[in-house]
């Protein structure tokens, strides 16, 4: 298929005037599309290149000619594809950091805490034994020998009196070892 230099250079000028209006089309502001305009234009099997298989009927002067208005042509369609790709990447990245964008004036969501396992537990047998109608009494930490084994009735030689079984602070104060002080203390007080 022959074709003459003025048929070359109008394919090359409608090749550009087609890329530079696909460029500026406004349905092809979307990064992917500018990607395939590309691979189109610039490309291994573009119509810019393929515009080299019928130079080989043309002089050495025209394939010059020709050659060098192909390339400016494929500079400035590149370089244009290059512009608008840019733009769009950081169009892009704007839009997706307006909408990740964390408003630093609205009030936070504070985590709040909840109860731990053990003290639910707690919780809940206090609740059952205070509806069966006990109550619950609390006291000190260590307690006087009279409150722990005297008002028990506990001998002065039983075994629990011993050093091995109880914690002495001091020759009459020990680390409370049984709930009875605290029911001696309660029913001490009348209640």
């Amino acid at each position: 298929m022959e074709i003459d230099l003025n048929e070359i250079v109008k394919k090359i000028q409608d090749i550009r005037e087609k890329a530079e209006e696909e460029i500026e089309d406004k349905k092809n502001e979307v990064l992917k599309n500018m990607l395939d305009l590309k691979v189109k234009y610039l490309g291994k099997k573009s119509e810019i290149l393929g515009i080299f298989k019928y130079m080989k009927n043309l002089t050495d002067e025209e394939k010059k000619k020709i050659g060098e208005n192909v390339n400016k042509i494929r500079s400035d369609i590149e370089r244009k594809l290059k512009e608008k790709i840019e733009y769009l990447e950081r169009k892009e990245i704007l839009e997706k950091e307006l909408k990740e964008k964390i408003d630093l004036t609205l009030p936070v969501q504070s985590e709040i805490g909840t109860i731990h396992p053990i003290q639910q537990i707690i919780d809940d047998q206090i609740k059952i034994f205070t509806e069966m109608g006990y109550e619950v009494v609390e006291g000190p930490e260590t307690e006087t020998t009279y409150n722990i084994f005297d008002m028990l009735n506990t001998p002065k030689d039983h075994p629990a009196r011993e050093m091995q079984d109880t914690f002495y602070l001091s020759e009459n104060v020990v680390l409370r070892s049984q709930t009875s002080a605290i029911q001696i203390r309660k029913m001490l007080e009348g209640d």
